[in-house]
C-alpha cells in the first residue's frame, strides 16, 4: 500500500473538522432559525465549494480520514441541495448537461459513505428534490441508482402513514439510536450531546418523503 503522507493526512482532517461546524452552524440557524436568508446566501458558495470537492477526486484513497471525510461532506452538500433552490439550480440549470452528469456519477458513487440512518434519510431527501431537475437521458442513466435509494423508504413512509405508528420507525430519538457506529470505536462517534440534542430538533427529520416524492414526481 502507498504511503500516505502525514501532512497530507491531517489536512483531511482538519478539512472534516471545519465541514462539521459549518453542518452545525447550518442546522442551528438555518434550518431551525427564522433570519436565514443572508446565511443561506453565505452558505451557498460553502455548498459549491463542496461539489467541486466531491467531484474533483482529489484525495488518496488510503488516507486515513478519507471515509469521515466525504460522510460530512455529503451530510452538508446533501442539507443544500434539500434546502437551498439556488444551489440546485447552480447544479443542474446553470450548468452544462455533461457537468450535471459528472456530479451525479460523483455523486451516487460515494453515497456508500453514509452509515448513519438519519443522514441516509436527508440523503433520500435530497435525491427526490433533483428529480424535477434531471433530463430524460440523466434519469433513464441514473434511475438503476435512484431506485434502491429511494423507493423502499418511500414505501416505509407509506407504510407508517397507514400504522399510524410513526414513533416506531423515523422519530428523531429512533434514528439516532439506529446508527451505524463503525468497529473501529471512537469517542466522539456520536458526538457530544450538544449535537444530538440538536438532531433531534432537525427539522428534516419531520419531512414526509411520500408528500415530497409525489410533489417532485409530478414536478418532472
Amino acid at each position: 500500500m502507498e504511503d500516505v503522507d502525514p501532512t497530507t493526512s491531517n489536512l483531511m482532517e482538519r478539512k472534516e473538522f471545519m465541514v462539521k461546524v459549518l453542518i452545525v452552524i447550518f442546522m442551528k440557524h438555518i434550518e431551525n432559525g427564522s433570519d436565514s436568508a443572508a446565511l443561506l446566501e453565505i452558505f451557498e458558495k460553502a455548498f459549491m465549494i463542496a461539489m467541486q470537492e466531491m467531484v474533483s477526486e482529489n484525495y488518496n484513497p488510503s488516507m486515513q480520514h478519507n471515509s469521515s471525510y466525504y460522510t460530512q461532506l455529503l451530510m452538508l452538500m446533501n442539507r443544500g441541495i434539500v434546502l437551498s433552490e439556488e444551489f440546485r439550480k447552480n447544479i443542474f440549470e446553470y450548468r452544462s448537461q455533461q457537468e450535471s452528469i459528472q456530479f451525479l456519477c460523483k455523486w451516487f458513487d460515494k453515497m456508500h459513505f453514509i452509515m448513519m440512518n438519519f443522514a441516509r434519510r436527508i440523503n433520500q431527501l435530497a435525491i427526490i428534490k433533483t428529480l424535477p431537475l434531471l433530463s430524460k437521458e440523466a434519469v433513464c442513466q441514473f434511475f438503476p441508482k435512484v431506485a434502491p435509494n429511494v423507493f423502499s423508504a418511500v414505501e416505509s413512509d407509506i407504510y407508517i402513514n397507514e400504522s399510524k405508528n410513526t414513533e416506531d420507525f423515523y422519530s428523531p430519538d429512533k434514528i439516532e439510536n439506529y446508527e451505524t457506529i463503525s468497529v473501529v470505536k471512537n469517542v466522539n462517534a456520536k458526538g457530544s450531546k450538544r449535537l444530538a440534542a440538536l438532531r433531534a430538533e432537525d427539522s428534516l427529520m419531520n419531512v414526509s418523503l411520500v408528500e415530497e416524492f409525489i410533489n417532485n414526481m409530478q414536478a418532472m
